[in-house]
């Protein structure tokens, strides 16, 4: 399993694709009215003293993540809680204030001090990301003048459940049920054999071919019995701790992703393949394969999270339905490996919701980018490409980053579509 610095495992906690709190995070917009209703909100600059000494928002006072830490031999420890609450009482923080707190744009310091501040206690933090552009837009002001808030007293209230100390890891890493998944391809047009030169110590191969069916129409996964029969060979149940990664595209571990919530895996999370991050927190690789013991899973399919070709044919004209088609324009407009598209459909390429390191884009953005689209929490979304691969990137970013809970993937996608049923361009 990949243990991370305390900095890298903090981005990794707020984008984790379990996110519950989307509404931790602001944007300039609602930031400026929020200064103009909130006689309670602490503006919290996270940047290296220097960086704020040179400019940074009106009123904002200055807390850098070392403040927070321990003398010692070992690097950032963060003090105990009576020190930090004291520390944040100084700075007039309580646990009943509205905090803002942004950096320089990396996430890193702000994700720190947002953490620190969650495990004390605080009800309600906030990250501002730092875009110039949209401050710019929203006339966020800036100053050089020091910012100062009344003394205070933060009662702490410690959340232990986003901790882990010495004695969890080493009590916890080992422990039977986590499962390791490199979902490349064994050899695709070529490639060398990914899995087999190198991956992740202790990880098992499964790439999202060896969960479809045989047949005229590509891509259609098997039935729920054989899926399950197959996992549990490979040494995964409902109840394992299942961490899957790819090349970085995201489309295969997305694929494998959906593949196992659909049929009723309880934990399944997402590393995403950056491999500078992987070698600064010296993710260990190897050639040789992983294997976990056979087990049985007892599937419990959810099929909120599913659609067949019925269920678009009855559905993707209905009033609050939008049904999107994840592929490349030229393939909606039939230029290009398609005649065309399902009638109905709108065109987001999945490649849109990544960044170009392939990471998902932030909440911010993406909410931005649904919105343009026309898509509330409210809509009823059906996602769908050639194969419903590219599909399964957008599952995630809609339910897993955003927290709409009405998406679907319709599996047989377009080649089951144009197979029964006539596309438009």
């Amino acid at each position: 399993m990949k243990l991370l610095n305390s900095i890298s495992a903090l981005i990794l906690f707020l984008a984790a694709f379990t996110v519950h709190a989307q509404t931790d995070f602001i944007n300039a917009k609602d930031f400026m009215a929020l200064t103009k209703t909130c006689d309670k909100l602490v503006i919290v600059d996270a940047n290296k003293p220097k960086n704020y000494d040179v400019n940074h928002i009106k009123g904002a006072i200055n807390i850098y993540h070392n403040d927070l830490y321990q003398e010692g031999d070992i690097k950032g420890l963060i003090k105990s809680p009576g020190e930090l609450a004291a520390f944040f009482g100084e700075k007039g923080i309580n646990e009943n204030s509205r905090i803002v707190v942004y950096d320089d744009g990396s996430q890193k310091y702000s994700t720190r001090v947002y953490w620190v501040l969650k495990y004390l206690g605080a009800n309600k933090v906030e990250i501002l990301h730092k875009d110039l552009d949209d401050w710019r837009a929203a006339r966020v002001p800036l100053t050089a003048a020091p910012g100062k808030y009344d003394a205070t007293t933060f009662s702490p209230n410690v959340n232990i459940s986003i901790y882990a100390n010495i004695d969890d890891v080493r009590d916890r890493k080992d422990l039977p049920g986590v499962i390791l998944i490199d979902c490349r391809t064994a050899d695709e047009f070529n490639k060398p054999k990914n899995y087999d030169v190198n991956h992740i110590k202790g990880a098992i191969n499964i790439y999202h071919n060896d969960l479809y069916q045989e047949g005229d129409i590509k891509g259609l996964i098997k039935s729920p019995g054989e899926l399950a029969a197959f996992f549990g060979e490979k040494g995964i149940n409902e109840n394992s701790r299942i961490v899957v990664y790819d090349d970085g595209s995201q489309k295969y571990s997305t694929r494998v992703y959906w593949v196992l919530k659909y049929l009723g895996a309880n934990k399944v999370e997402i590393l995403h393949k950056d491999l500078d991050d992987w070698r600064a927190a010296r993710v260990p690789l190897t050639a040789a394969p992983g294997k976990y013991d056979a087990t049985t899973f007892s599937p419990n399919v959810n099929i909120s999270i599913y659609a067949n070709i019925d269920d678009v044919r009855d559905r993707k004209d209905l009033p609050g339905v939008i049904l999107i088609d994840c592929r490349t324009a030229d393939e909606f407009n039939g230029l290009k490996k398609s005649d065309g598209h399902i009638p109905g459909a709108i065109n987001l390429n999945y490649a849109d919701l990544l960044t170009e390191t392939g990471a998902f884009k932030s909440p911010l953005d993406l909410k931005t980018m649904a919105a343009d689209y026309g898509i509330t929490a409210d809509t009823e979304i059906i996602l769908y490409c050639r194969t419903s691969v590219r599909a399964a990137v957008a599952f995630v970013a809609f339910q897993n980053i955003l927290g709409f809970e009405n998406v679907k993937v319709y599996d047989g996608a377009y080649l089951e579509w144009a197979a029964n049923h006539p596309v438009v361009q």
